[in-house]
């Protein structure tokens, strides 16, 4: 390492000659030489979450704003969630839409010059216009960005859940099991990836445990953009002089080097994945890390390797992409685990570039190296059953925003089934759909091609509902089974189709209504659990790891017909014959609430994507828009000519689709309630509605047997 001069507030190595500690702030003095070692890591838990900045860049502060300001005469202050030198973070509600939960980062640009001023304004506009764009599981969502009284505000999703820096410090021993932090790498590995493969590429550059939220249910969110540093008018004045990231994470070249690759990602990505695995705070030894060693019957000498060529100092021998981390740990995953495990991910995103339509063959999770030769099918028999080859790739269809194609386009349409198409489900990356029918088959095709590439049958009754869980490994499907002997719910492995559990026949899943499904599958956010709704008026939750129930609702009073969870896992809403949504806290199955919003039997609801509304469906042929807390009715839509059957509320939060017995599907503004299209090309009633991930595409599944892809903005 260079010659070091210590901060005497924080003990933070800094090079010679720096003006300011690299950590806090802290102007550094000359007689600063001496070395002082930090009691605690440079940044509390409460605080470590905020990037570094120069305390030129921030100026003299008035203290944070107290409880119950209002904001843009819009957001009304909670409390306060942290604290740093360049602002604050704050719990608010958001009084124009719902008082729905949202955090706001607040920034202060005092200290700046008129001419640093404008170019930091310019900076933070266009990077808050880059922010808002991004669409990731993990990741928050940008909402608003505004400036007052002198302060820059940042407004995103409220995230509930604790850092991995705090996650650590109630860990035994201050560190994680292998398997929880595969699971986290894996997460991590796919929303660097994504934001490497944005155009332009987005480096992140300051990962670590802070940076990184954790929810009660394993699924990770990165915050923490460094939006802080387009403040710092040393950096404004000489790219060359300011260092950014956090001591122990950030690479070497860092330190000297502006123009930084995303091997300087993948260096923080190992730093972060062996402090979860050792527990030692690499703040307090920069760039000093102990081999890894697992015992050899534990088959991870791969993962020590892995993680130690990630932190090679020189950038040019650590691993070229994060693809090829994601594919060695997904790797290790499957050799220490079995491919049949929850943790395993086979689900990429793509970022939000400009495509053209083509389907093409990525190797997962991302195609640094360009498409793969398309893969050439054989023709298949829509009546063949059991599995086909597997699926060596994925093949997704991408829509241009230059090609400005009009909504109604038909993309695909799937006409493999004999009988009416029940439900239907999304594979997690968009390229495949899983369709169920009353022909006693689950059919598995290509989106894009409606090329079959799996039929799975075992039942003597028609199929009801289907769900793919959120990893794409597994697939659940749902029957009318009254006396079957293989059970009324499966889980089977994809792409081999290999039954992997099956439930007891239940007594009673048909009633004398024979328009009314009366059996639901619902997967939670994270695929650890799995939610059915039976004929018995109950609603079971079974943990896919041991499959065993670990919760039961049994409120309802009729044939249970729709199950969603909210957005964060933690509670279910669910419906039946007897006109109610009831909402109940997912783990034990407490009744929070019973509302009877609709005039008829709800068939179907949805929870919008931040989880403060949902959207029910009803026989009544209405679709309603409520508050999920408090039961306030926001909207209520009435276009449909007949019974509505099914509701989907889109991966952006901005439009909702409904359809039902009047065969067309209605898209129409979620804010406001207004129409914006009619799909009306199915000859009979719509039984199911999905969303495509980019909020683009519907697909919709009939009574006349099909199921179509189209474009619905």
């Amino acid at each position: 390492m260079p010659s070091t001069i210590y901060c005497t507030r924080c003990g933070t190595a800094n090079r010679l000659g720096s003006a300011f500690c690299f950590a806090c702030g802290q102007p550094l003095q000359a007689d600063s030489a001496r070395p002082v070692r930090p009691i605690n890591p440079p940044f509390s838990s409460q605080s470590s979450s905020l990037p570094p900045v120069t305390r030129s860049a921030v100026g003299l502060r008035s203290g944070p704003l107290s409880q119950n300001t209002l904001l843009k005469q819009r957001y009304h202050i909670l409390n306060i969630l942290g604290t740093g030198g360049f602002g604050a973070v704050y719990k608010a509600e958001d009084r124009q839409f719902g008082n729905r939960l949202v955090a706001i980062k607040e920034m202060s640009r005092g200290g700046l010059s008129v001419h640093e001023l404008a170019q930091a304004t310019e900076a933070f506009k266009r990077e808050a216009m880059l922010l808002a764009r991004l669409k990731h599981p993990s990741l928050p969502s940008i909402y608003d960005h505004f400036t007052e009284a002198g302060r820059w505000y940042l407004v995103m999703d409220y995230i509930e859940g604790e850092t991995l820096d705090d996650h650590l410090l109630r860990a035994r021993g201050g560190r994680l099991p292998v398997e929880e932090v595969l699971h986290i790498g894996i997460q991590l590995c796919e929303v660097l990836g994504y934001l490497h493969n944005c155009h332009p590429p987005i480096i992140f550059r300051d990962l670590k445990p802070a940076n990184v939220i954790i929810t009660p249910y394993r699924h990770i969110y990165l915050i923490d953009f460094g939006l802080a540093r387009l403040l710092d008018p040393q950096q404004l004045r000489s790219p060359n002089s300011t260092p950014f990231g956090s001591p122990g994470y950030a690479a070497p070249e860092q330190y000297d080097n502006p123009h930084i690759t995303i091997r300087a990602d993948i260096y923080s990505l190992g730093a972060t994945l062996h402090q979860l695995l050792t527990g030692t705070n690499p703040s307090l030894q920069p760039f000093q890390f102990a081999p890894l060693e697992f015992p050899p019957e534990s088959n991870l000498a791969g993962l020590g390797m892995l993680i130690m060529r990630m932190l090679e100092t020189n950038p040019l021998r650590r691993p070229d992409s994060m693809a090829m981390v994601w594919r060695e740990l997904q790797r290790i995953t499957s050799q220490v685990l079995g491919t049949s495990k929850n943790l395993l991910r086979s689900s990429p995103f793509t970022p939000p570039a400009t495509t053209t339509r083509v389907i093409a063959q990525h190797t997962p999770p991302y195609h640094a190296s360009g498409p793969l030769p398309a893969r050439n099918f054989p023709a298949q028999d829509a009546s063949r059953t059991g599995p086909l080859p597997p699926i060596r790739g994925m093949a997704a269809i991408s829509s241009s925003n230059n090609l400005k194609l009009p909504a109604g386009t038909v993309f695909c349409i799937f006409k493999g089934h004999t009988g009416a198409v029940r439900d239907l489900s999304w594979s997690p990356d968009g390229s495949h759909v899983a369709s169920a029918s009353a022909d006693k088959t689950v059919r598995v095709w290509n989106a894009s091609t409606g090329v079959l590439l799996l039929a799975h049958t075992d039942a003597q009754k028609e199929t009801l509902a289907v769900a793919w869980s959120p990893e794409g490994a597994r697939i659940a499907s749902g029957y009318n089974a009254e006396k079957q002997e293989r059970g009324a719910m499966q889980v089977w492995s994809m792409p081999s189709g290999k039954l992997l559990f099956a439930t007891t026949p239940h007594t009673s899943f048909w009633t004398a209504q024979s328009d009314i499904s009366a059996y639901t599958l619902a997967w939670s956010p994270d695929g650890t659990r799995l939610a059915a709704g039976t004929g018995e008026r109950k609603v079971e939750v079974w943990d896919t790891r041991s499959w065993k129930i670990i919760a039961t609702y049994k409120g309802h009073t009729g044939p249970v017909l729709a199950v969603a969870w909210s957005p964060d896992g933690r509670q279910i809403a669910s419906t039946s014959s007897d006109d109610a949504v009831h909402i109940w806290e997912a783990m034990s199955g407490k009744n929070i609430n019973i509302f009877y919003k609709h005039a008829s039997v709800v068939s179907s609801l949805a929870w919008s994507p931040n989880g403060q509304r949902i959207a029910s469906a009803s026989h009544d042929r209405t679709v309603q828009v409520w508050n999920a807390l408090t039961g306030t009715t926001l909207l209520t839509y009435n276009k449909h000519e007949d019974r509505v059957h099914a509701v989907s509320w889109s991966p952006d939060g901005l439009r909702i689709v409904s359809g039902g017995r009047d065969g067309k599907a209605q898209v129409w503004d979620a804010g406001k309630g207004t129409q914006l299209f009619t799909y009306g090309n199915h000859t009979g009633s719509i039984n199911a509605l999905k969303w495509s991930l980019d909020s683009k595409m519907v697909a919709s599944a009939s009574d006349d047997k099909t199921v179509h892809i189209w474009r619905a903005v």
